[in-house]
């Protein structure tokens, strides 16, 4: 057992006499060599090819007919579909009827454990802070199903983008500064869905107030 410099300056004990770098650039130089190596023995096997959805040209072993990119695009959505259709949830009912002592056990012990809580935590507040419009979204949806028993999902976003100005003063407005208002109050009937949607600025949404707006609302206004 030696202790040698490996030529990134970090010292390690050499096990052999072959042994000439550390553990880190032991792992690069493996790398290195399985790419040249790669080259060399497939050179006939790799072709440039025509991606199908992109057209750009890309290194294809073998018949790839897509570009990594959109390869990954394809990937996602096929997951996203797997997922709507309710694939994931019916194997893992599946699996629980099979079994359900042994998810039921593995469940206590996540929930005791101090850590997984912390985690939890820590990963709900960056949800929230990264996904303040759908939190949005989601105390609107829920403040209507207490008032009315028919509601629809509504994408924030689109709403505002078809009219970024408020609807009774014609104010421009940013998306932090506008209010959601439903045109015909839930109160009194309304629907909370995209047809009934207005954007207000604080202002007009506080003096329209649970009113359903005439001539001279607009006027006063």
């Amino acid at each position: 057992m030696r202790i040698l410099k490996c030529k990134c300056g970090t010292e390690f004990t050499a096990r052999s006499s072959g042994h000439k770098f550390c553990d880190n650039c032991a792992d690069k130089e493996r790398k290195l060599y399985q790419k040249e190596y790669k080259k060399k023995h497939r050179k006939g096997i790799y072709s440039l090819r025509k991606c199908i959805v992109c057209g750009k040209e890309h290194e294809v072993y073998f018949s790839k007919k897509y570009c990594d990119k959109c390869l990954k695009d394809k990937e996602k959505k096929r997951y996203e579909s797997r997922i709507l259709s309710g694939e994931f949830r019916n194997y893992a009912k599946k699996r629980y009827a099979e079994n359900p002592k042994k998810f039921l056990d593995r469940a206590k012990k996540r929930n005791a454990d101090v850590n997984h809580k912390i985690k939890i935590n820590i990963y709900r507040r960056a949800w929230y802070l990264f996904n303040k419009d759908k939190v949005r979204e989601i105390k609107m949806r829920r403040r209507a199903q207490k008032l009315t028993t028919q509601t629809s999902k509504l994408n924030i976003n689109e709403i505002y983008s078809n009219s970024p100005f408020c609807f009774y003063c014609n104010k421009p407005l940013t998306l932090k500064e506008a209010t959601f208002d439903h045109f015909i109050p839930l109160s009194k009937g309304g629907l909370h869905a995209k047809e009934n949607m207005r954007i207000s600025c604080k202002h007009c949404n506080c003096v329209k107030n649970n009113k359903i707006p005439t001539n001279l609302f607009f006027m006063e206004v």
